[in-house]
């Protein structure tokens, strides 16, 4: 039997009994195979079983494309969840679908939808065409059934441990959603009965057991005592509700999604607020004294509106924080920055290519002080060929074994090297050789930046430029009641989220994955593994508001990528006390020491232990944290130091 995990979050939770007495081959009466939209040639299978008038639908089994046509192998991978079945029981199920799937790929007659009916009764004719009429999950095809999950797929970061009611006519698919997560779920819809009999494994508790749910998901008009609510027949009509679209699905590159960004908007419905309390930074507002001159240019990557991460939003509070002061600081990518205008160019990063060079060369030809905040992290030298590996694995493993296999030998380092680009190339060279004084975490980057390129300017070290929140928006709507681990990020194997989201799923912690998607392909598989219990945030969604919200309410934060931006990020997250999980290779020992758990970014087992140790050390260590990111993040001693190298870097160079 093999096994995959992919789409976890649309898997029904039947009782297992049931799913024991139906799951047999004399009861299957229907399959549906859909090929998809993907990188792989794949498509993914329903079975529909059936025994005095229960259906069980099993849906999203995964069917390798190549192996359809090799006997010895095995196409269907099923999902994990029924990975306690017999392993002869889904053979014999396997061997009448292998065949059926394997004649029709052999006429070629692939490309689309195709349904085979094994037992041919009138009755269960009927009742499948009614479900497929109905769009159930299970009969229908995906991109019907995914239209009508919206609102119970963005229920589920709500639901978790709770009682939950579900009317209208989606209500049956919203049950098979949220059964995974509830501990009470009270459905009703529209054919009822059908619906009833298609998910007969399901929980089902009768409407008025309770007087208030904690949730209820349906028409405003048939609504019943929640502590919130989530209408699906519209937007909202209150300032305390938050409207969400939700967009067309592609199976299986999108599947739910509420970014309008990604395609044309559906249908909308509305999420109504409810209060959540938010832990106040550390950091406290320096009060300043205005009075200085002159131009700083800091100068980012060329990329950076596209893909924010922590060093613009380091440039753009240390702008902040020199304008208060009375210079005249700009942020911008070196094609808009003319040195000859510049007291100082103070640049952010290694990484910024040509563009760079040509700035530099510029600076030197007008005697502009040049300024690096390096980030220079990949003390390993491992960021290419780990990102490389991050990548490979999920495009060449097709079930959780081999997955595992291969995560476990990446772990061992016996994976090879794909990619032999540095990660600090000649650029960063240049650069390095061109700064009068760096800007650096501690002095373990001070000695690597010694030793990697033979520095020898002045170094002042500033461990993070901390963002200041004035307030916090209200975000129940947006994450739900409980605790998680956020990690905010571009999403792209550099990031390392699918390691980290995989760790999550399987400690049963929600988690929040935000920032922009910088590598398609990577971003699919992510989307692919993630489960229930996490919710996938762009950051043109959120407001600044919002975002200090969702750092204040983080119980974790974790940056266990290749190579970081900087620790701007999971600084302002510790301001607020949550516990911290970062990389071996970067530089967070050396602010936290032992409050902060590291992590080998190749090792899922390692993150997993790292998130469990933080997880429940966060309430016992959230405010030495908290007291240790004011003390060594203190926004005017910052502000001190910059100043400070800006002028040192100023002064003529001795002889």
């Amino acid at each position: 039997m093999r096994l995959h995990n992919r789409f976890s979050a649309f898997w029904p939770a039947y009782e297992a009994e049931f799913v024991d007495a139906l799951c047999r081959v004399e009861h299957l009466t229907h399959a549906r195979f859909e090929p998809v939209y993907s990188m792989r040639y794949e498509g993914y299978m329903d079975l529909a079983f059936e025994c005095d008038g229960a259906w069980l639908v099993l849906p999203l089994l995964r069917v390798e494309g190549i192996s359809v046509m090799l006997p010895e192998n095995q196409p269907v991978s099923w999902p994990t969840a029924y990975a306690s079945l017999p392993d002869g029981r889904l053979r014999a199920i396997e061997e009448p679908v292998v065949l059926w799937l394997r004649a029709a790929t052999l006429g070629r007659f692939v490309n689309d939808e195709m349904i085979r009916q094994f037992r041919d009764r009138p009755h269960l004719r009927d009742t499948w065409e009614r479900a497929r009429s109905a769009n159930l999950l299970g009969a229908a095809p995906y991109a019907s059934v995914l239209r009508t999950l919206g609102p119970a797929r963005y229920a589920q970061r709500m639901a978790r441990g709770r009682s939950v009611a579900l009317r209208g006519a989606d209500a049956a698919n919203g049950a098979a959603l949220l059964s995974a997560v509830t501990r009470e779920l009270a459905w009703e819809c529209q054919g009822d009965a059908d619906a009833v009999r298609w998910f007969a494994g399901l929980p089902r508790e009768a409407f008025g057991r309770r007087e208030r749910y904690d949730l209820y998901l349906g028409p405003r008009d048939k609504a019943v005592p929640a502590e919130q609510s989530i209408f699906d027949d519209g937007a909202g009509t209150s300032g305390d509700e938050r409207t969400i679209a939700q967009v067309e699905p592609i199976p299986t590159d999108i599947t739910v999604s509420f970014d309008p960004e990604d395609a044309p908007v559906t249908r909308r419905f509305a999420v109504a607020e409810r209060t959540l309390p938010v832990r106040l930074s550390s950091i406290v507002e320096p009060v300043h004294g205005g009075g200085s001159r002159g131009h700083v240019a800091l100068v980012v990557r060329d990329d950076a509106a596209k893909l924010r991460d922590a060093d613009i939003d380091a440039a753009e509070e240390l702008a902040r924080g020199l304008q208060a002061e009375g210079f005249e600081a700009t942020v911008g990518i070196a094609a808009n920055v003319d040195p000859a205008s510049c007291d100082v160019v103070h640049v952010f990063g290694l990484r910024h290519g040509a563009a760079m060079v040509e700035l530099l060369r510029r600076a030197e030809e007008t005697g502009t002080p040049v300024v690096v905040t390096p980030h220079a992290d990949d003390r390993r030298g491992e960021a290419t060929s780990g990102s490389s590996g991050t990548l490979l694995i999920p495009r060449v493993t097709n079930d959780t074994v081999s997955f595992d296999e291969h995560m476990r030998a990446f772990a061992s380092r016996r994976i090879s090297n794909l990619s032999t680009d540095p990660w600090y190339g000649e650029d960063a060279a240049v650069l390095m050789a061109r700064a009068s004084a760096a800007i650096v975490v501690s002095s373990s980057e001070t000695e690597f930046l010694r030793e990697r390129f033979g520095y020898r300017g002045i170094t002042v070290p500033i461990a993070a430029t901390v963002p200041l929140a004035a307030g916090t928006e209200r975000i129940g709507s947006l994450v739900g009641p409980d605790a998680f681990v956020l990690v905010h990020a571009p999403i792209e194997p550099r990031c390392n989220q699918l390691a980290t989201a995989l760790a999550a799923q399987r400690l049963g912690y929600p988690l929040v994955l935000l920032g922009p998607l910088a590598d398609i392909e990577y971003a699919r598989y992510v989307n692919e593994v993630v489960g229930p219990g996490t919710m996938l945030l762009r950051d043109h969604e959120l407001t600044d508001a919002e975002l200090a919200g969702l750092y204040a309410r983080a119980r974790v934060a974790a940056d266990v990528g290749w190579s970081s931006r900087g620790l701007h990020r999971l600084a302002r997250a510790a301001a607020c006390g949550a516990a911290l999980v970062a990389s071996l290779g970067g530089y967070a020992s050396d602010v936290w020491g032992e409050l902060a758990m590291l992590a080998d970014p190749a090792s899922m087992t390692g993150i997993e232990e790292a998130l469990a140790l933080a997880w429940e050390a966060q309430p016992l260590v959230g405010a030495a944290i908290a007291a240790r990111t004011a003390e060594r993040c203190d926004p005017f001693a910052g502000l001190i130091a910059v100043v400070s190298a800006y002028q040192q870097a100023s002064l003529p160079v001795a002889p």
